[in-house]
This record gives C-alpha cells, structure tokens and sequence, in this order.
C-alpha cells in the first residue's frame, strides 16, 4: 500500500506499478495513488482505471442475482477484491477476482484456483474461510467470508509497540492456525501483517494463501507469481531453498518483532539487500527495543527468528506450547481425544476409557416384568429391551458419548433419566459417602450418602426422585428400595456399570505427557524418557505399559523403553501410546557441536619404515563424546611421516613432525619423531660418500650441497666453478680409512675426476684426496663438511 507516492513502511518514493518497495522490500503492489492512475495494465495497453471499471462489469454480469457488487476493497499484482451483497443470505462477502490480462498467461489460471481450493481446505477459526469459486468464460473468482476489521500493518504502524498480552494473544492464535495449515502440507510463504486482518471481535485471521505451498502441487507453474514480501522473507526464501513451515515461523517471528517493537529486524536500502541482510547479519537484540519484553517471549522470538530452519522451534504448536499461551485446541488434552476418535475407525477402546454411567442404576439389571409404558420409554432413549443398543441407535450413543467427552473434560458429569419419574436416581457426590456397602438409599434429609462418592436420592413425598437432598424419612425410602422399582421402571435393560474411579478400580486416562525430552538435541545425545498418564482433571494416574515411536527414524530413534538417541540433524515428534490414548512431544536435532579434541597417544617415536596409530577423542561442551563426526588428519611433514583419514601413522624417513586432529575450527595436535632404522655406521658413510659423488656428476651445486651440508660459501663457489670447467664429469671416489667416535666420524677419501675441458675439449683424468667429516642424528648419518 501506498501514501501518495511514497511507502507507507519507510517513506521512500514509489514508481507506479512497483510491487516492493525499493528500500524496505515491502509490498507495495497494492491501490496506486491518484496520480498513478494512468499507468497501464499488462498486456492490455489500457489506462488501469478503465481496466478496473471493466473488471467490476464484468463482475456483476456474472454474478447477476445471486450477488450485489458494491465497492472495491483493495488490490494486489494477481486480484482484485471487491465487497458485495450476498442477496439470497443477506450479508456481506468479499469476492477475489483475477486480473484479466492474467487469465491468458501461463500456469496463472491454475495458480488462481489452487489459492481458492488451497484456503478452502482449511478449516480454522483463525484462516479466511472460502466460500466457493466460479468461472466464466470471461472472468475467474471466489467467494469468501467478509472480514470487518482492520489489517494488522494498520494497527502496527498507527498504535506500535503493542502490549505483551496482545502480542502473546496475536502470536498464539495466528501461530495456530499457521501450525494447522502445516499439518496438511500447507505452507502459507507471505506471513506478513498486511495478510492479518483483526476482526471487530478482536480475533486475528490469517488470509491471502495466494502464493501457498502446497506438497501435491509443487510441479505447479509459477509463472508470474511473488515469492514473498523482502522484509518478512525467511532466509531459505531469500536464498531460493526448498521453503517448510519453519519458513512460516520465521515470517511470523518478524512480525511479532514488529509488534513489539514497531519496526521489522532487517531493513536494506533495496529489497535484495534486505534479504541479504536476512540470511547474514545478527538479529538485533529485541531487549535493546523493548526493556520490558518478558524473558519466555524474547527467548521464543528469538528462536523463531534463527537463521538456520534446524534451529528454530520444531513446529509453531511447540513455539505456543513453550510460550505457555496454548489455546490452539489441537494442544488441549479433550481435543486430543477426539482427534484420535476420528482418525481411529475403531473407537471402543478409548471410548471404553472414556465412558461414564449412561443411567442412574449402574450395576444393575431388572427382572423379566416390563410394563408396556417402560418399554416405550426404554425405546424412546435408544435402549433395548434386551438390555443392549439397538442396532439403529448405535450411532446415536456413539456421538452422544463423543459429546459427552467435552462434559467430562469440564469436571462435570450430568446422569438424566429417560423413563418415569419414580425410578430411583444416581449422581456423584463431590463430598463423598458415608455408607461403604454400595446399597441404594431411599430419600433422606442428606439424599442417602455413599463411601465411594455417589448420592441416591428418593421416592417417597417430600423429596424430589433424583435429586440430592431430597426430604422424606430415612426409613420410608430404605423401604421403598427394598421393595425393589416401582412396576413403570424399566426393565429387561442391562445398565452400565459405575465407571471405574467408583468401582475402585483405576481411573480412565485421558492424556499422555512425554517427559524429559529436550526442546533440542544435538547428535549423538541420548536421553531416556518418561510418560506420565494423566486423568480428566490432570492428576497423575497408572499408566500402565507404553508404545513408543518417532515420526522419522533417520533422525532419531527411540527403543521400547523410552531410550531416544539423536541420529541426524532435523526435526522428529515422540509419541507414547497408553492403551490408545496419544502423548506427543517434539525436538530438533542439530549437528554435534564439537568443543574440545585430544589426540593420543601425546607422543610417538617410530622408526622409519614402522606403522603407527593416533586416535582423536571428540567431545561436546557438556564432556559428552561426539560420535560419527568426521576428522581431518594431516602431517606437518609428510617427508617425516604421513598420516592417513582413519589415523594410521607411517614413518617416512628419520626426522621430527606433529599431525593435527581437526574437527571444524577445533583441532589438537601430537608430535612425531622418526629414528632411522639402525645402520652400521662404515656402511652410511660408504652410501653417503657415493652420494657426494653422484651430485658432483650432476654439475648442480646445489644439490652437491645437500648432500654435504658443512659446505661454506667459498667452497660452492669454487665448487660450482669448478664444475662448469668440467664437462661430461665422472667421478669415481672411495672410502680410503675411517674413524667411527660414536655421534661423529672422519674419513679419508680418494679417487678420480675424468672430464673434457670446456676450453679446450681435451679429456683430462684427475686424481683427488680429501677428508670429510660425519655426524650421527636421529635421521641417520650426514656428511658435515671437507678439508
């Protein structure tokens, strides 16, 4: 949307026909101002003001007699909506119409009806309902409900920063309706306000799935349509990553950020800058824009708003959860019951969990006497008089118990009596009983109390049949229970039996809590974890034997006794199963995070030709082993020794080097020395002297100094000499006698040079007689120098 010509976000000028804003990224594909009217439509090189005129005709022919076309509503890139006149119900409804310069381009006509018939499978008290989609040879649209309210960008740049009970309210509902759209593979993708409407009961509704993700659809042609808005745009988004539900809470975690602060995180000067800033720059501390923010609430944005998916919370129904503000009813424990009832086709077990007295007599069964009246009556309330349900009323029973469910759950139990009004009635005493056999009591002053907490109360005159507290004689109602039901009870019936908190038996569970599992992991942790079996009212109850399971194995896997051990990074649900009563809880795993390495051994001396091992001992910032991480190993000098992938060390030749263990930017190191394999010292000296004579033939004075390292600068320069006078050189020299004093020697050397001269190119044979010096070191012998 847009003020004059200028962004209603930041300010900055607008070029007509823009769909973001060139320096916030917001969408601004809205309503153009007045003086941009003129710009034309694409494809149809008409003014957009007679574009619009015409697209409202051709509404109204279309819709001629069902519905009154008023006043248009707003306007994006892809629609036009408008509000009418629903005439045969009389109310008001708001109705999308494509643009029609869209209806010949590619895919867009699709990707129209996948928006309608993508909105309209979702049915949630915080998602637009669509009411139905129509198309003509000439115009494309739907119907949906009208929403009478403000946007909430509106709400946000008019009255910013909100109060924390609002945003906790907005995050939670929104987020729920998000989390049910997840569910069933929808991914909504432009999470902004402008597609938050607040309606006039103060209720937020999450509209505009005009650019959704749905997984059945994702060959569907794009052609056409945005990919978000920049400022709200999720980092795997901006970077053209495959997009989740985590892209969603991101969205909506910058919203929140906005709530609370009036602005959004990222802002760049254009749109590709800021979802670079998206993707790479640190989100600003919420506490610096907002001191009073609670520590449970920047902790959840926060988290939402991490740039890696694998970070954030493992789905928005974990984000409410943790915030603690669930009013999502997919969270609540009743709620859960039924889902499970109406994903099950086989309902008895969990409804034989849940089942209360159907009549005031539980426990007991009548004699074979039934008066015609009772039978009647019997058969009006669904009863056989065989003493089961009729066939037909089978599923009258079934949705009255499913029914029953949301009675329990409010801690109430309500018993009716569908025959006479003389049979004696049953209902539970919250004070308890005072009488411990069981019998029915007639009426009394106190109703006839129980041990076990139910209360009858009596027939005789002065106290109502049914109800607690009824007046009368104690003995009078004793009598007229013993003398068994009066002759218009009904009969011929089995009754149900007293459920099993009244029959001392245990109590019904009605949900399950997962236990000890951690909001996230990291692989390789393993944490053994619990369920607690929890009553109606939330108490804690037997739970029995428990099932457990995992969404998806490849990222963690748990073992029948609760063990769960995190395999790979991503996000799994925990599911523990009593009787058929479902506890779920979620986690995300994520990558080791390696804080220290140790190598051992700490040292190690080989000799050359010997073989080796170092192992590296990973481990996280809590001490805990990190497992299969890979580790990187090399040699400081692989001349000395080289060291291999699985830490196999080879001793090269003699001489000292480290290897280093790395796993990411953490590594640590172990020195290496290399002795040479022990060789008699006349038969190095004979090997090095050979040497000598080999470099001297090569006529490089560079490699005659490697070999005899004591060389001075004066020698090499006669040397090198020397050796450019000499052509075609062959050397012949011999150890002539030799002194072994341990770590040094001395040899003296004979032989003959036999070369050509460079001047003259005559052969020459020259004989020689020098002695050289020997060192001993742990690399073996080195010649040291001659005289």
């Amino acid at each position: 949307m847009t003020t004059g010509t200028h962004c209603q976000q930041c300010g900055a000028p607008v070029e007509a026909g823009a769909l973001f804003c060139s320096k916030c990224g917001i969408d601004v594909s809205g309503v153009q101002p007045v003086e941009a009217a003129t710009v034309e439509m694409p494809a149809t090189g008409l003014p957009a003001s007679h574009v619009r005129a015409t697209m409202r005709q051709t509404l109204r022919d279309a819709t001629l007699g069902e519905y009154e076309i008023l006043n248009e509503l707003g306007r994006g890139g892809m629609a036009t909506v408008f509000l009418a006149h629903d005439i045969s119900l009389d109310r008001k409804v708001a109705i999308k119409v494509m643009a029609p310069h869209l209806l010949e381009g590619e895919g867009m006509t699709e990707r129209f009806k996948l928006e309608a018939r993508t909105a309209a499978q979702l049915s949630h008290p915080h998602i637009i309902p669509i009411y139905a989609v129509r198309e003509t040879e000439t115009t494309l649209y739907f119907i949906m409900k009208y929403i009478e309210g403000r946007g909430l960008d509106e709400i946000i740049k008019k009255t910013a920063p909100l109060p924390i009970p609002m945003v906790k309210d907005i995050l939670t509902k929104v987020g729920a309706a998000l989390g049910y759209a997840h569910r069933r593979d929808v991914v909504h993708r432009d999470v902004k306000p402008g597609n938050i409407m607040i309606d006039e009961e103060g209720t937020p509704i999450v509209t505009d799935f005009g650019i959704a993700k749905v997984a059945e659809a994702q060959g569907l042609t794009m052609t056409g349509a945005t990919i978000g808005t920049p400022a709200y745009m999720s980092p795997e988004q901006c970077e053209a990553k495959q997009v989740t539900g985590a892209s969603d809470q991101y969205s909506l975690g910058v919203v929140v950020f906005e709530m609370l602060t009036g602005k959004v995180p990222f802002v760049g000067d254009t749109a590709v800058s800021t979802m670079y800033k998206h993707c790479h720059e640190p989100l600003p501390p919420l506490e610096d824009f907002r001191p009073d923010c609670p520590p449970e609430l920047r902790d959840t944005v926060t988290r939402m708003l991490a740039k890696d998916p694998a970070d954030r919370w493992p789905s928005l129904e974990a984000t409410i959860k943790k915030l603690g503000t669930g009013t999502d009813p997919y969270l609540d424990p009743i709620r859960s019951h039924l889902l499970e009832l109406a994903r099950d086709g086989d309902a008895g077990e969990l409804l034989a969990q849940l089942s209360t007295p159907g009549t005031p007599l539980p426990g007991l069964t009548t004699g074979p006497r039934a008066a015609g009246g009772a039978a009647i009556r019997a058969e009006a309330a669904g009863v056989a008089s065989v003493g089961r349900p009729s066939a037909p009323r089978k599923r009258v029973i079934l949705t009255a118990a499913i029914v029953g469910l949301s009675v329990i759950g409010a801690g109430a139990v309500a018993l009716t009596r569908p025959w006479g009004a003389d049979e004696a009635a049953l209902v539970q005493n919250p004070a308890g009983g005072a009488e411990p056999d069981g019998a029915l009591e007639g009426g009394s002053t106190a109703g006839g109390s129980r041990a076990d907490g139910w209360v009858t109360g009596g027939s005789e005159p002065g106290g109502a049949p049914g109800v607690v507290g009824g007046g009368g004689g104690g003995a009078q109602g004793n009598a007229a229970a013993a003398a068994g039901p009066p002759t218009d009870t009904l009969e011929d019936a089995t009754v149900p039996t007293l459920p099993p908190a009244a029959r001392g038996q245990p109590a019904a569970v009605r949900s399950v809590r997962v236990d000890n599992l951690p909001t996230a992991m990291e692989v390789g942790h393993t944490v053994r974890l619990d369920a607690t079996a929890l009553n109606a009212s939330g108490a804690a109850v037997d739970r029995g034997s428990v099932r457990w399971s995992v969404s998806d194995e490849s990222v963690g896997r748990i073992t029948g006794d609760g063990t769960f051990t995190a395999r790979a990074p991503g996000s799994v649900d925990v599911t523990a199963t009593v009787g058929a009563v479902v506890g779920r809880g979620a986690t995300s795993v994520r990558p080791a995070s390696v804080a220290s390495v140790v190598v051992s051994p700490s040292t190690l001396a080989l000799t050359v030709g010997e073989r080796g091992r170092v192992v590296a001992d990973v481990r996280d910032r809590t001490g805990n082993a990190v497992g299969d991480v890979p580790v990187r190993w090399t040699s400081g000098d692989v001349t000395v020794a080289t060291v291999s992938a699985d830490g196999e060390v080879i001793a090269v030749s003699g001489g000292r080097t480290r290897l280093t263990a790395a796993v990411g930017e953490v590594d640590a190191s172990v020195g290496v020395s290399v002795e040479a394999a022990p060789v008699d010292a006349r038969t190095a000296i004979d090997d090095l002297i050979a040497a000598y004579a080999r470099a001297l033939e090569s006529g490089d004075i560079g490699e005659v100094r490697r070999v005899n390292t004591g060389m001075t600068e004066q020698q090499a320069r006669q040397t090198g000499s020397a050796l450019q006078y000499m052509q075609d050189l062959a050397v012949d020299l011999r150890v002539e006698s030799f002194e072994d004093h341990g770590d040094t020697a001395t040899a003296n050397v004979v032989g003959t040079y036999r070369f050509v001269t460079a001047d003259s190119g005559r052969r020459q044979e020259l004989p020689v007689r020098f002695a050289a010096n020997f060192q001993r070191s742990p690399a073996g012998w080195r010649m040291t120098g001659t005289r």
